[in-house]
């Protein structure tokens, strides 16, 4: 389809898990492993599960993240911010979150034909998303559809 990684992510507690991984055809690639895990905070895949959660529900992960962690990343204020955009947008990019120069795009999938909240994502070179992102996004909803219907 994008010949990017296209990767399935679920809730761990306070991280986004990798549960399933399928590696891009491009040479230049993001290469992600099942089972590697990110803040939820802190992981484009992961404001997409926090975005389908309450409010109250997401700052309690904000604040068990803050005590994990010896430096928050994020404003609790900011946080929020960013998850309304995303409830209104209907995906997450915010570039270069974990690893600089590579970045990931998600979407949410929500529970109906799986039993829990999961997000699908394209993951891949920043800038390669960037110009792409639109075309990525609408690959996203139609798999999303798709797979989901």
């Amino acid at each position: 389809m994008c010949g990017d990684t296209v990767v399935l992510g679920a809730e761990t507690g306070i991280h986004l898990q990798y549960i399933h991984v399928v590696a891009g055809t491009n040479p230049l690639r993001y290469d992600l492993q099942p089972g590697a895990t990110r803040y939820l905070l802190e992981s484009n895949a992961g404001r997409i599960l926090l975005s389908m959660k309450a409010d109250e529900q997401i700052d309690l992960i904000i604040t068990k993240t803050h005590l994990a962690r010896t430096m928050p990343s994020v404003s609790r204020r900011t946080l929020h911010d960013m998850i309304d955009k995303i409830r209104r947008d209907g995906y997450s990019f915010e570039p270069d979150m974990v690893v600089p120069g590579a970045s990931v795009i998600a979407v949410p999938l929500k529970p109906g034909a799986v039993k829990r909240p999961l997000t699908i994502g394209i993951a891949g070179p920043t800038e390669r998303l960037r110009v792409h992102l639109s075309q990525n996004v609408e690959i996203l909803m139609r798999a999303k559809s798709k797979y989901l219907a």
